[in-house]
């Protein structure tokens, strides 16, 4: 394990292994990364992020290599109607009127009043992946009891596919780096993995959750170095570009600030029925580069164009003036 972190106000200070330093700060179930923090009377614990030292996370930056958000839109416009059927027929149940369905306003405002629209779903998904990270992952991984009795009902079935997936490639003992800040800050870049493990079996590879060939670099090997990214998934098979990007992205950030590479990285899903899949990883380093660098391609676009407003507004304001 790499030096825990200390706490400055409200941020977690991390010493990478190049003695580089970054701070993480948690904001309820979010978290985001600064390169500088400054000390600040006014702010949380005495000290606030410095402006413009904001580092971009891995997840954000490999989500650009997803393009098509259709799949999205399907998936947001599916809950939303799923909202809208489950209230409606409580409603009939109960004799109530239906004249909330009129109009795209009132059904909006029905959906929000009880918490069914389909941002109020996602929100409900990242906090149940949130909570079996902290409740299974976490602790399998750093050697603390763990306990599907510390999962809500709906949460077991993943609890019991991530306790499934560490027996059945023997990870308890061997994970060096759990939740672990890595960093590649010449390019603003920042994120926190799962699992990192040594001496990892590859015969213990032969099993049907394992998805695909090996990888080359395993080829003959009895033991390997594993870098691993657990999601939560409600289907088999839903593995994104954009996850394959991001495991690809922390093994760069890794070979940046020091931590030692990995032999093979992968993605696992942990399934609601309690299965989890394998998936190798299919990004390579050009296409984690060609994701960074379309991410920050798209900041220096959102950056000229609030410019090129802004100077409109001036210039709309000076006329009227």
């Amino acid at each position: 394990m790499l030096s825990e972190p200390t706490m400055v106000g409200r941020f977690e200070e991390h010493t990478l292994p190049n003695g580089e330093v970054l701070y993480k700060e948690h904001r309820g179930d979010n978290h985001y990364y600064h390169a500088e923090i400054k000390p600040s009377k006014s702010a949380k614990g005495g000290y606030s992020f410095v402006k413009g030292s904001t580092l971009t996370g891995v997840t954000t930056a490999a989500k650009h290599l997803d393009g098509d958000a259709t799949g999205l839109m399907h998936w947001a416009a599916e809950h939303d109607q799923k909202g809208v059927a489950r209230i409606a027929s409580a409603d009939l149940d109960a004799g109530f009127s239906l004249d909330w369905l009129r109009s795209q306003e009132t059904i909006k405002e029905r959906l929000v009043a009880e918490a069914a629209t389909w941002e109020h779903e996602r929100d409900r998904r990242s906090d149940q992946g949130t909570n079996v990270h902290h409740e299974t992952v976490w602790k399998l991984a750093t050697g603390q009891d763990a306990s599907l009795s510390d999962l809500a009902d709906d949460e077991r079935g993943f609890g019991q596919a991530v306790f499934r997936s560490f027996q059945t490639l023997g990870l308890r003992g061997k994970v060096r780096h759990a939740e672990q800040v890595t960093a590649d800050l010449s390019n603003g870049i920042a994120g926190t993995f799962d699992v990192w493990a040594a001496e990892v079996e590859v015969a213990r590879l032969a099993c049907p959750n394992v998805r695909g060939s090996l990888p080359e670099a395993i080829r003959g090997l009895d033991t390997f170095r594993l870098l691993a990214d657990y999601k939560t998934r409600d289907r088999s098979g839903k593995v994104r570009k954009s996850d394959h990007a991001q495991v690809r992205g922390y093994e760069y950030c890794n070979s940046t600030c020091g931590i030692e590479e990995s032999d093979a990285q992968a993605v696992i899903l942990a399934l609601p029925d309690g299965e989890w899949e394998l998936y190798w990883c299919d990004a390579e380093r050009g296409d984690w580069l060609a994701s960074m660098n379309a991410c920050r391609a798209g900041k220096q676009v959102d950056s000229r164009m609030r410019a090129t407003a802004k100077v409109e507004k001036e210039a709309a304001e000076a006329v009227l003036a």
